[in-house]
């Protein structure tokens, strides 16, 4: 397949750019510009022939966030394969995959990878990776019709708006609401909230919860709604997600969208009692448990 296969580095860069333009299977997800970010993390493993680069997997190696779990193992997830014509991209990603996983790791790790087109989820497949979770769009046509019908209730919590100095504490919170290959970091959370609006949560003086929303012309996208486990079940869930829908109508956005665990029922239902459908659109995340490598 490859006659050689070694981790890119800075130097490199025009030759990848090179195979990104000229792959002929390519599955990215994330930005052309963005790939400096991934090689200065070690996780660009490329293949080649005697003349050229044939074969490229990207791999962000997370820097492990303070608020995961200690018993969760690091993250890695899958960003991007892309292979020359002529090559079969299930045996290619095995063989770049194998590279990099050979490499020293000092604790167990877990690869994470979201699902593609059909040919590369059956790379992910031939490489160990096991469906893991299935994630289902939903939305909302007529954000401030659904505002017009929602009745006055008492409030449980305090909703209040949220800023930078509120993502350490909504990191610990996040942890808490989510399994681990889907908690957020503060550093993951940033980026949403330079995009849009975040809500908290407050009994007394503890967040128990949060919405935080970004905004795309007349679309607004529910980015991250959680509840602390310990407030789960009381309504909380539903009166953040209210207040979201009055800020999305205040904001002149007539379409809402967000998804969910296909698993995740009890959101399902709070959502389609609030109007919402399901797009017909999902998405699957493939896991491998790495072990340790001294």
């Amino acid at each position: 397949m490859f006659a050689a296969i070694r981790v890119a580095t800075r130097h490199d860069l025009p030759l990848l750019h090179d195979l990104l333009n000229a792959g002929a299977q390519r599955q990215l997800q994330f930005g052309k510009e963005d790939i400096a970010v991934f090689l200065d993390r070690g996780g660009v493993v490329v293949g080649s022939d005697a003349e050229r680069l044939t074969g490229m997997l990207v791999v962000d190696i997370e820097a492990r966030p303070p608020t995961l779990p200690p018993a969760a193992p690091d993250r890695l997830f899958v960003r991007g394969l892309v292979v020359r014509h002529g090559l079969s991209p299930s045996v290619a990603l095995a063989d770049l995959l194998a590279h990099l996983l050979a490499l020293p790791a000092p604790a167990p790790r877990v690869l994470i990878a979201h699902s593609g087109a059909s040919w590369y989820n059956r790379s992910l497949t031939h490489a160990g990776l096991v469906l893991s979770e299935r994630v289902r769009f939903m939305e909302l046509d007529n954000v401030a019709q659904q505002v017009r019908k929602l009745g006055a209730t008492a409030p449980l919590v305090t909703l209040q708006t949220g800023g930078f100095d509120d993502l350490d504490a909504l990191a610990v919170l996040d942890a808490a609401a989510f399994p681990p290959i889907w908690h957020f970091s503060a550093a993951a959370l940033r980026p949403l909230l330079l995009q849009g609006t975040l809500r908290t949560a407050l009994y007394a003086e503890d967040m128990v919860g949060y919405w935080l929303m970004t905004f795309n012309g007349a679309l607004a996208h529910v980015a991250r709604l959680a509840v602390h486990p310990r407030w789960q079940g009381r309504g909380i869930g539903r009166q953040l997600m209210q207040d979201a829908l009055h800020t999305a109508a205040a904001a002149n956005c007539r379409r809402m969208v967000l998804n969910t665990q296909v698993e995740n029922r009890p959101a399902q239902r709070l959502y389609r009692s609030l109007g919402f459908r399901t797009t017909g659109e999902e998405f699957a995340v493939y896991t491998r448990l790495l072990p340790v490598l001294a």
